[in-house]
């Protein structure tokens, strides 16, 4: 059972001087606010996994990993954007006490639900995809629906707030998407699909159309010739009738793969991002697709370092198309492309202090789509190993706006793995995970925009 815990985690440490509180003259961009650790006892290893911000952008939610080995939990934050402080906890413990994770969390557009989804652990060598439903305001939970022998990759929700879709991979190593009613999780449809294989497929990325009617999948397939094909799949939102599907292999037929997807503002265009495996390494590639049809447009790729597939976002106007990952050598990196044509605008790189191999982990744009940030990893000199570190980026030029760094009180490395905006305030909150005394803590912070 869920407990809603109104309190202030012993373990934590807060350190915060409220966003309202500073004049404008007195808070610079990049400047950190507050930083919150969450740790939930001794030897806990505790990591943010996901975060979101409220519509209104008085709440910020962090879903973490709460504990290791066969005992971790879903824990579910909900904090304070001015302050940082608390308003709620609640924990999910699944039916095996065994290990269960948050994967993705997401808020209603109306702002009174939040949406989590993540695995549970239901034998050794079964999970469920597990997803939950919790009032905003309070964290009590309004639902918790499992589909078996299944584990999840993404979630969203339908812009009138009415339906809840997640998509992951099913036991056999196929696709699955479901859709559930938001207000109570009645299961409404469920599909799968395979490719010729059918045995190491994985969907990756799933969105909705703005105007609700259709939601977009993609991942990847695993062909007949042992290689590795971008699908991309629209569904009907009310039915989960397929209207079209695209499979996307190479002109070199190396191994592809889908990880992201956006769809612009007016809802014609698609936008998919993945990797290509080709003979001089990796590249980081966008497809482009007419939303109502499946009909391929452009293609634009750039040479990268990572195997990991890159990150993707269109602008709230619609005219520019980002892509973040890694390039060679190591380092974050985000490139700009013309969304009409797929014109290449501007590309700009960062590279942590120390030098090293640096991970961009996760992207986030503005609501007035003029700043992108990234957030990840960089190196950093021993003791320190690695530390969180925080860019923000003028998506017109590309010029870096500021970066920094957080290392934690310990040593150790320090990992952030999620981004988020305040759609209508001044704050960009980082969660992940920083050592603590006695283990490590989950660790969000809000900069100021």
């Amino acid at each position: 059972m869920s407990t809603v815990v109104r309190r202030l985690a012993a373990a934590a440490i807060l350190l915060c001087v409220p966003l309202s509180a500073l004049p404008a003259h007195a808070a610079p961009a990049g400047r950190r606010i507050w930083t919150r650790r969450y740790m939930a006892g001794p030897q806990h290893f505790d990591t943010g996994k996901a975060i979101a911000v409220s519509p209104g952008g008085g709440s910020v939610f962090v879903a973490i990993t709460k504990g290791e080995g066969t005992s971790r939990d879903v824990e579910v934050l909900a904090y304070s954007t001015a302050t940082g402080s608390t308003d709620w906890s609640s924990r999910f413990d699944g039916r095996a006490h065994d290990a269960d994770e948050p994967d993705s969390i997401t808020v209603s557009h109306d702002g009174a639900r939040v949406f989590v989804t993540g695995y549970s652990t239901v034998s050794q060598f079964s999970t469920d995809m597990v997803t939950i439903a919790y009032d905003a305001a309070t964290g009590a939970r309004v639902w918790l629906r499992r589909l078996h022998s299944a584990a999840p990759a993404a979630l969203a929700v339908s812009p009138a707030d009415d339906r809840v879709f997640v998509t992951g991979v099913a036991g056999s190593g196929s696709w699955q998407t479901v859709a559930y009613r938001a207000a109570d999780g009645t299961h409404l449809w469920s599909k799968t699909y395979a490719g010729p294989d059918g045995t190491q497929d994985a969907a990756a990325a799933i969105g909705v159309a703005p105007d609700g009617t259709t939601v977009f999948v993609t991942g990847r397939i695993l062909t007949a010739t042992e290689s590795w094909d971008v699908a991309t799949i629209a569904y009907d939102a009310a039915t989960g009738s397929v209207r079209w599907r695209s499979i996307y292999n190479d002109d070199l037929n190396g191994s592809d793969t889908g990880s992201s997807l956006d769809v612009s503002p007016d809802g014609s265009t698609l936008y998919v991002a993945g990797t290509t495996w080709t003979f001089g390494g990796y590249v980081n590639r966008i497809l482009r697709y007419d939303a109502a049809t499946g009909a391929p447009g452009w293609t634009a790729w750039v040479f990268t370092n990572a195997y990991e597939g890159p990150m993707l976002r269109v602008t709230p106007d619609g005219s520019k198309v980002i892509l973040a990952g890694e390039p060679d050598p190591s380092d974050y990196a985000a490139w700009a492309f013309d969304a009409p044509t797929g014109q290449l605008l501007w590309t700009s790189t960062y590279d942590g202090p120390a030098g090293g191999n640096d991970a961009a982990d996760a992207m986030a744009l503005s609501g007035d789509g003029s700043r992108v940030y990234l957030t990840g990893v960089v190196a950093a000199p021993a003791p320190s190993y690695g530390e969180y570190a925080t860019v923000g980026l003028d998506t017109a030029t590309g010029a870096r706006d500021w970066a920094r760094l957080y290392d934690g009180p310990e040593v150790g490395s320090d990992v952030a793995t999620g981004i988020a905006v305040s759609p209508t305030g001044s704050g960009v909150f980082v969660t992940g995970e920083s050592p603590g005394p006695v283990d490590r803590s989950a660790t969000t912070i809000a900069y100021q925009r």
